[in-house]
């Protein structure tokens, strides 16, 4: 009897050639590896194996993870799994059970850029912006794009990129996005294409605990100098607030000339070190004080805030004042800007999830049930590097359960939970609940079952908070009750606040202004029987045909080719199997239909939906988005239809 264990050094290659079963005097062929293109890559990349007798290779491993191969005759081509573990590895080839090759090799962790802050929330077209971050010139370098348009690139290193901001509308609302050979990453706040007419609004020049161009005029003791990472970029101002009057703490800019009549916005980035800080901001010239912004609160993580006010035309000009003595909560501002022109008060609706993304892991969750069930992985994700991988365990859905941290919610106030999902495969869904799992009916929360695609899709859910008997609450993943496998990322729960829609009478308080009914006109009608809010919604009765038997559309508005847009929506059926989708078309027969949503299945309450589809060229121009209610015989209500501008979700 003879034991097989061969060891083959070629060149720098080692090659361990295992048996672990006796054979008795049996004669084989031998593989030999000689060549491999590459002795580390990337989860996904594609490596050549050469050799002889690799005909007989049944099975192929990197690390504990299978990999797909293919042999064509002279070499194997093998495809490193997406989850194979980062760092020192080997590869395996299975000639039988009892015979394998074995050598080493090492997954590479892929640098996926990551932008990290922006010198300024705004800069004029022309002019320079810093960008700081992450694997900027991972390899072959990248390229960076402003509102969708491509920057000029002046200055390149792997943490940070000087571009020249391209020639976009006067303070045209943008982010910033770089993009390399490994992906994508976008700025999180919005950026301005415009002068910041703030001198100095970075706060970057001064000294000590002096800001050129700005004036502490109430309680300059209490506001001093940050830098590195206790500031968003570079020298930042850290302050507490006299715990009084709003103006006992106060911080001015240098006089700006403003128009008359003419709409300005403030707009800061701010960190507060606790719960409960506030402030605000006012335009002045004391004694002529003429704008007051309402107060904030400020998130303990880094947020942009906004306020839009008039300008006067004062004779000294008009300081932007930072009044901040409401509380003795300490906070940070960084990146004080004024542009022309309104913005939405973007910090109005700040995030309230820690590390949605998972880009720090499991940072801000915990694994309740599951633990072998769920983990972070770098191998997929819709943004960023990491997603949350869940498999399902086939049983319950509260038997893989990952819960984020405790939060205090507001009783009473309406949130919306957001996310991007997808599945490897069928039958991928799970859903979410508000709770605190604690069996004395904390639970108020659970949603429907999401069912994904194999594809990256939006899915929401808006709740309203309620009172639980050990107070804060955890929102939770509940994905036990497939067994498929499931990817999550950029998990976001914010206050419910719709933005302004791109259409007109999405409440359809104004009959059917701005709507027309293509299809079905005896089966489409705006009602006062029933509404969500308001007085008025849009009564459909489905065909029992097709889709397009039954067809509201929207007027034609110019959408941003390539933006993303969320549509939202609250709906109601009058009985079971009530259900419409929505298009974004044209009906031209020329190939401008770009967007068809899955089916939105109905209760027989009131419930809130949405999705997510990116704005495509169409042969005709401007896009119509359709309600399609032929396919069912129900009656269903549909009102508050929001189409807006969707950020991304990576924040």
């Amino acid at each position: 009897m003879k034991n097989y264990i061969k060891i083959l050094l070629l060149g720098t290659l080692s090659i361990f050639l295992l048996t672990t079963a006796c054979k008795e005097d049996e004669a084989f062929a031998p593989v030999n590896i000689t060549e491999m293109s590459v002795d580390s890559a990337y989860p996904l990349d594609v490596i050549t194996i050469s050799g002889s007798n690799l005909e007989t290779v049944q099975s192929a491993w990197v690390g504990t993870e299978e990999a797909m191969f293919m042999y064509d005759g002279t070499a194997i081509s093998l495809t490193v799994p997406e989850d194979a573990k980062i760092g020192s590895s080997f590869i395996t080839l299975v000639i039988d059970p009892d015979y394998r090759v074995v050598t080493g090799f090492e997954v590479l962790l892929r640098p996926t850029p990551l932008v990290q802050s922006l010198n300024s929330s705004a800069v004029a077209p022309g002019s320079e912006l810093t960008i700081k971050g992450l694997s900027f010139n991972a390899e072959y370098g990248p390229t960076v794009t402003i509102g969708g348009v491509t920057a000029n690139i002046t200055s390149n290193t792997d943490t940070e990129l000087k571009v020249t901001v391209p020639a976009l509308e006067a303070y045209e609302e943008a982010k910033v996005e770089v993009t390399t050979m490994h992906g994508t990453s976008k700025s999180e706040f919005l950026f301005y294409a415009g002068e910041n007419l703030i001198v100095n609004g970075g706060l970057d020049q001064g000294s000590g605990n002096d800001f050129d161009n700005w004036t502490k005029l109430n309680g300059g003791d209490q506001m001093t100098e940050v830098s590195g990472d206790d500031a968003y970029y570079g020298r930042a101002i850290h302050v507490v607030g006299a715990a009084s009057n709003p103006w006992n703490t106060q911080f001015a800019s240098d006089p700006i000339e403003l128009l008359e009549n003419t709409e300005y916005t403030v707009v800061i980035l701010a960190k507060a070190e606790l719960d409960g800080a506030i402030m605000r901001v006012s335009a002045s010239q004391w004694p002529d004080d003429y704008f007051y912004g309402d107060d904030v609160e400020l998130s303990t993580d880094w947020q942009q805030y906004a306020w839009t006010f008039t300008g006067q035309e004062l004779e000294n000009g008009t300081r932007i004042v930072l009044d901040m003595g409401h509380t003795d909560v300490p906070f940070v501002v960084d990146n004080i800007t004024l542009i022309q022109g309104a913005s939405a008060p973007v910090g109005s609706s700040p995030e309230l999830l820690v590390n949605g993304g998972f880009e720090e892991d499991l940072t801000g969750w915990e694994v309740l049930n599951g633990a072998d069930n769920a983990e972070v992985t770098a191998a997929d994700s819709y943004c960023g590097s990491k997603s949350l991988k869940v498999v399902g365990a086939g049983g319950n859905p509260w038997d893989v359960q990952i819960a984020a941290d405790a939060l205090e919610l507001e009783v009473g106030m309406m949130y919306e939970l957001g996310f991007w999902a997808k599945a490897a495969g069928e039958e991928g869904f799970f859903r979410v609940s508000a709770s605190k799992y604690d069996g004395q009916g904390s639970d108020f929360l659970y949603s429907p079952d999401f069912a994904l695609t194999t594809d990256w899709a939006y899915y929401s859910v808006v709740f309203e908070a309620k009172t639980t008997a050990t107070g804060d609450v955890n929102i939770v993943i509940d994905a036990g009750a497939t067994t498929q496998t499931m990817f999550i990322d950029a998990m976001s729960l914010k206050e419910y606040l719709p933005k302004a829609s791109e259409y007109a009478n999405g409440g359809f308080e104004e009959d059917l202004s701005g709507w027309e009914i293509l299809n079905g006109p005896d089966n489409a009608s705006v009602t006062a029987a029933e509404a969500y809010e308001g007085d008025k919604s849009l009564k459909v009765v489905g065909a029992g045909g097709n889709p397009w038997d039954v067809q509201i559309a929207t007027d034609a508005v110019a959408l941003t080719v390539g933006q993303q847009y969320k549509v939202s929506f609250w709906a109601k059926a009058a009985g079971e199997e009530g259900f419409f989708r929505i298009s974004a078309s044209q009906y031209d027969g020329q190939g401008s239909d770009f967007f068809y949503s899955p089916d939105f299945n109905l209760t027989t309450e009131w419930a809130y939906y949405s999705k997510v589809f990116e704005a495509k060229t169409t042969a005709t121009g401007d896009v119509r988005v359709l309600i399609d209610a032929g396919a069912t015989t129900q009656t269903m209500y549909i009102d508050n239809l929001v189409i807006a501008e969707y950020d991304g979700g990576c924040e």
